[in-house]
């Protein structure tokens, strides 16, 4: 993967385990249930999308967007990795809201970009379900408490890996920018020479008009030698 692009999903991928998380307490209930209703029935409709958004880049994002199929998923995919929960919720008559789907699609995004990533976010989900349905029983259920203490545990180890996975990655990217940098100074008098060329072909935004050719530019192949 390119490491400009996961250093995006670093920075931008929500907790995708909030998808199934409303039903924890009442209080948490109440909240998705209240921003549920506040969403249009059509809301699937892209002619309803919200117009509170700031700015045409939130519009292009809006909730409205998401298609009837999108919700669909939404359901299936909370149905099959955190049913508890997913009863639960269907129980006091709530019904997948935008804020479900965007995480879904969130997390299906995560699996395009890292499958790694993926699969941990995704056992998260099913051990974060466990949880929830164990809790329920702890408290007149004695063999339950040990579940309950084995699934928060299992839980916390997978936190860990995904703590060490994004640690790894970022060194990745650190070295990989390190390299660069590297690159830059031995070879700063082609850059400068490479620049000046650019310069007098006269683009249309000047020199090194794109990302591709300012890496081109300053970089250069990591085999190329210094002066």
């Amino acid at each position: 993967m390119n490491r400009f692009k996961w250093a995006l999903v670093l920075a931008c991928a929500l907790p995708v385990v909030a998808v199934a998380r409303p039903a924890d307490a009442p209080r948490t209930e109440d909240r998705h249930r209240d921003a549920d209703r506040s969403t249009p029935d059509n809301a699937s409709d892209p002619g309803s999308a919200a117009k509170t958004d700031a700015g045409p880049d939130h519009q292009a994002k809006s909730p409205g967007s998401f298609t009837a199929e999108e919700r669909e998923e939404t359901e299936t995919f909370l149905a099959t990795n955190s049913p508890r929960r997913w009863n639960a919720l269907k129980s006091r008559g709530i019904r997948v809201n935008r804020f479900m789907v965007a995480r879904y699609l969130e997390l299906r995004r995560l699996q395009a970009d890292d499958s790694d990533l993926y699969n941990i976010r995704l056992q998260e989900i099913k051990a974060d379900d466990e949880i929830f349905g164990q809790a329920r029983l702890a408290a007149s259920d004695p063999a339950a408490k040990e579940r309950l203490h084995n699934a928060v545990a299992a839980l916390v180890d997978l936190r860990v890996q995904e703590q060490v996975l994004r640690i790894k990655k970022l060194n990745e990217l650190l070295h990989a920018e390190q390299d660069k940098l590297d690159r830059m100074n031995k070879n700063r008098d082609k850059i400068i020479e490479r620049h000046e060329q650019d310069a007098k072909k006269g683009p249309l935004f000047g020199p090194a008009s794109t990302d591709v050719d300012r890496d081109r530019i300053e970089a250069g192949p990591s085999s190329e030698p210094s002066e």
